[in-house]
């Protein structure tokens, strides 16, 4: 809602509203859902602060459906090699990667050749 919030605040309030289903906190989600349509930079940073800060798969699996999808709708041409670089990384990205879905062409074929042959992610570790 304020325009002055932080990603990182940002993405502890859209948890936290996964998380506990608090309507308080729905504003978050609008926020985020309002960033991936019209911030293809901010977008891109906070799906990436997002994803790191994902305690649990149910988490992570929220983010994927929810802003990483978003973003790949959105903005697909212009974050795909970000997004191929980032898996190639980051087993967690890669992890959350291989539960976007929704799209087409060749978005869809470099995403889906940027999961492999999925991630080696272990939660708990710090890899």
């Amino acid at each position: 809602m304020a325009e002055s919030i932080d990603d990182c605040a940002l993405a502890d309030a859209y948890l936290r509203q996964h998380e506990t289903n608090d309507p308080e906190l729905f504003w978050a989600f609008e926020e985020v859902l309002e960033i991936c349509i019209a911030d293809q930079e901010r977008a891109w940073r906070l799906t990436l602060t997002l994803i790191a800060k994902a305690s649990n798969p149910k988490s992570l699996s929220y983010i994927a459906a929810g802003p990483l999808e978003d973003l790949l709708k959105n903005h697909g041409s212009t974050v795909i090699d970000r997004v191929e670089i980032a898996a190639r990384r980051d087993s967690k990205f890669r992890l959350a990667l291989c539960d976007v879905w929704g799209l087409s062409g060749d978005i869809y074929e470099r995403a889906k050749i940027a999961v492999g042959s999925g991630s080696n992610y272990q939660w708990g570790s710090s890899a």
